[in-house]
Order: C-alpha cells, then structure tokens, then sequence
C-alpha cells in the first residue's frame, strides 16, 4: 500500500499528466458533485473518456461539466439511468 500511495499525484482539472510509458491523462471537471472528475486518456494515437455521472445542466450550487470537444476513439461512462427520464426542475 504505502509504494502504491508514493506514486499517487494529485492533478488539476485541465491539467495533463504523462507517465513514463507515454500515457497521458487529463481530468475535466464533471459537474455532477463537487469534485466529480471525467478523464481523457491517450495512448500510441488512440483515447479514451472514462467517466462516473456527469451533468451538462446547472445546478443551484454546481455548474456543468466543463470539456473542450474531444474525439475518443472510446467512451466509458456509467450508466444507471441511461434509460430514465428525470421530471424537469423547472417550476
């Protein structure tokens, strides 16, 4: 455990890491809780978006996600209500 936590960095949304086998990681703020991250993974010429919830709606206390346009040769999200309708929000 404690060598997995020395390798452990914290990053800013919108900051690029590379790891030394050339991966390169960029968290993107998600909007669906605060500190709720989406990433964008690239590797050999190829990405990846991985992401939990997101939202692209406003919320009383949280903006939406924030993600430059991206092309991903992948999306993983999660997708418990990938088939339900919310009722809207506004009175």
């Amino acid at each position: 455990v404690e060598s997995a936590i020395e390798k452990v960095r914290a990053l800013m949304v919108h900051e690029t890491a590379t790891l030394p086998c050339g991966i390169r990681v960029t968290p993107y703020y998600a909007g669906h809780v605060l500190g709720a991250a989406l990433f964008h993974v690239e590797y050999g010429g190829e990405s990846v978006v991985y992401t939990g919830d997101y939202s692209m709606t406003p919320d009383r206390h949280l903006g939406p996600a924030r993600v430059p346009r991206l092309n991903p040769d992948v999306v993983i999200s999660e997708s418990t209500y990938g088939a339900h309708f919310h009722a809207s929000k506004k009175k």
